[in-house]
């Protein structure tokens, strides 16, 4: 800070510190701690930059020479070593670091304990970066729970500013799961006391909005390589992203979206900051619970644009799904907490914990799973319309599902009946008509369920009739997919405004087996691609598409060992498709699109280091990304926005 003044002072003009005066106020200052840090402040407050008017009454360049002499230049990085010292505090070890700031642990020399000390990058020196670390600690300093870090002081006008806090001997929980997850009734017990620290949070009209492994800290040391023990219990730290419930004040930075993508809640990660209060941090508690029984959150990717959408719009798997030994109970309260409707979540964190502990003493819990018949009237309640054209159709799945349990039964008229349903069910497909949406997804499926109904037959091999019959269901089958393939409306002209449908009968088709088809209708979707140009009407939506589709080929001619085919096609739509990573109205998926298929293109490459056209695409990824970043960082200083 000295060097700071010394600096600024030696080519001062006329209205700064003289010379003589200057040496006084530096031997003050070497004797004053008061002033130094009252000075230190300012400093960091007003960063010493002047902002003149833009009408400067003096030569510009001479105005321009005399405002870079006050200009001080960026603060460099700090760097601590183990025994340097951080004021009072010797450091010992580094703990973490995050974009924002650096956590060491350290010994307090005048009190003779271990702490935690959490150091603001020298980078992020501005009034709302210091202010907000006031606030954490402030935030911090309001909670008094055994659940919960402790804020011991804090210095925002120390060089660099830092707050002390309780060591969490253990570190962070995530290492608890880096071998196997952990035993049911272990994660349930650490859930349950997260669960209680949260809810002392609440009360004290705090939201933590950042609730994740990392951020839970184990109170004990432990050796990963080791049995786990069993007394060990769970802290909650950083409140760097917090805010206050009932106020528009938020201890961070204000952004559209905040937080980590696979634990926020679907209202969280749509940035929609009016619908977030209690039970978002109540979904990110259950997205721990669930991590910590099967080793990974429940809906995640490594695109963060992909795991905010899977986090809007589907359904996580139950952990009993993937691991047969979680308890049932354990398994429903998890789920419960995942719900994508925030009032059908627990109506605090304490009720959660509550019926954890239910379940760890043998009691029944409260949550219970949503009934299969619930669930299929709530999506009647959204397409109410497209339900009653549907009943008929799902009223003839039934019916073929009932034959198949009674077969052994009804076997001597089983044959004319699975005839007449199928006959029916063809009949009434062709009537209701393949454009919907829901349909197409229904139609699909119930061809899998007569697919496997068809191999069930298989396993009857000593009736001449069930042979027959197992043949007749797997020509039905067939002739369901080449009548769907062979439709009129796919010999029509495929319009920008539809393509999305096309593609996903595209998907639809290569997952059920039928890839010809399925490459067909992919071939066409990127002839269309080929001709559109920027300025055409659903210009977007055609070369996402196109991207895709051309994406898919490749992987499908991989698939079947055609590499070379493979190359040649994905080159061939790089250049085809016209995609310019600058132009006004690209969002994130669409740059994700194209990045995924120069990616794939380069895979089937051969000496990619020597190769001219790898470096092009290499160039062209290098483009996309640079613009995405772009993106980002502008829809980042945008209000909040929901996510479509």
């Amino acid at each position: 800070m000295r060097n700071t003044l010394t600096r600024i002072s030696s080519s001062s003009p006329k209205g700064f510190c003289p010379s003589l005066r200057h040496k006084t106020i530096l031997n003050h200052l070497a004797h004053c701690q008061a002033c130094e840090t009252e000075l230190s402040r300012l400093i960091h407050h007003s960063q010493l930059v002047l902002k003149p008017t833009p009408k400067p009454t003096t030569d510009p360049s001479e105005f321009e020479a005399f405002r870079a002499r006050l200009q001080l230049p960026p603060e460099p990085d700090i760097q601590f070593d183990f025994g340097d010292s951080i004021g009072p505090f010797e450091l010992v070890g580094k703990l973490g670091n995050g974009g924002s700031s650096t956590v060491y642990e350290c010994i307090d020399t005048y009190m003779r304990r271990r702490v935690a000390i959490k150091v603001l990058n020298p980078r992020l020196f501005d009034s709302s970066s210091l202010s907000r670390l006031e606030l954490e600690a402030r935030t911090l300093a309001k909670l008094d729970h055994p659940g919960i870090v402790r804020a011991f002081e804090i210095k925002p006008y120390h060089y660099p500013p830092y707050i002390v806090m309780e060591l969490a001997a253990g570190g962070s929980s995530a290492n608890l799961i880096k071998k196997s997850p952990l035993a049911p009734a272990l994660a349930a017990r650490l859930v349950a006391g997260v669960a209680r620290a949260v809810q002392h949070a609440h009360d004290q009209g705090i939201l933590h909005r950042d609730i994740k492994p990392s951020n839970l800290l184990v109170d004990q040391p432990f050796d990963p390589n080791k049995p786990i023990p069993l007394d060990i219990s769970l802290k909650v730290s950083d409140f760097g992203l917090a805010r206050l419930m009932g106020s528009d004040s938020i201890i961070s930075s204000i952004h559209a979206i905040v937080g980590t993508p696979a634990y926020m809640s679907p209202e969280q990660s749509c940035g929609n900051q009016n619908k977030v209060g209690p039970a978002s941090d109540i979904y990110s508690i259950g997205v721990v619970l669930y991590e910590f029984l099967i080793g990974r959150p429940p809906l995640v990717s490594d695109n963060t644009m992909l795991t905010l959408r899977l986090v809007n719009e589907v359904e996580p798997l139950a952990p009993r799904l993937i691991l047969r030994g979680i308890p049932r109970d354990l398994d429903t309260i998890s789920m419960k907490c995942l719900r994508k409707d925030p009032s059908e979540r627990y109506g605090s964190a304490k009720e959660l914990a509550d019926d954890i502990e239910r379940f760890l003493e043998n009691r029944p819990i409260l949550a219970r799973p949503i009934a299969p018949a619930l669930k299929v009237y709530r999506w009647c309640n959204r397409n109410l319309a497209l339900a009653v054209s549907l009943f008929g159709i799902l009223t003839l799945l039934t019916l073929l599902l009932a034959l198949a349990v009674t077969f052994a039964i009804l076997q001597n008229d089983l044959r004319q009946k699975l005839e007449a349903s199928a006959t029916l069910y063809k009949n009434a497909a062709t009537e209701v008509g393949l454009e919907s949406d829901a349909f197409r997804t229904l139609f699909f499926s119930s061809i899998r369920s007569l697919s496997n109904f068809a191999g069930d037959l298989d396993n009857v091999q000593n009736h001449r009739d069930a042979v027959m019959l197992s043949t007749k269901a797997k020509d039905e089958y067939r002739n369901l997919i080449n009548s769907y393939s062979k439709r009129p409306s796919l010999r029509k002209e495929i319009k920008g405004d539809r393509i999305d449908v096309w593609f996903r009968d595209a998907m639809a088709l290569r997952n059920v087996g039928f890839i010809d088809q399925s490459m067909t209708i992919l071939n066409r979707i990127c002839e269309l691609a080929y001709l559109t140009k920027p300025g055409d009407d659903d210009y977007l939506r055609i070369i996402s598409a196109g991207n895709r589709s051309a994406q898919s080929i490749g992987r499908i001619l991989i698939d079947q060992q055609r590499r070379n085919e493979a190359r040649d096609f994905m080159h061939k739509a790089w250049k085809a498709i016209p995609f310019d990573p600058d132009l006004p109205g690209l969002v994130p998926l669409n740059l994700a699109e194209r990045r995924s298929l120069l990616t794939t293109l380069l895979t089937t490459i051969d000496n990619i280091e020597d190769n001219p056209t790898a470096t092009q695409i290499k160039a062209d990824l290098e483009s996309i990304n640079k613009r995405t970043k772009a993106v980002l960082n502008q829809q980042s200083l945008q209000p909040p926005v929901a996510l479509n």
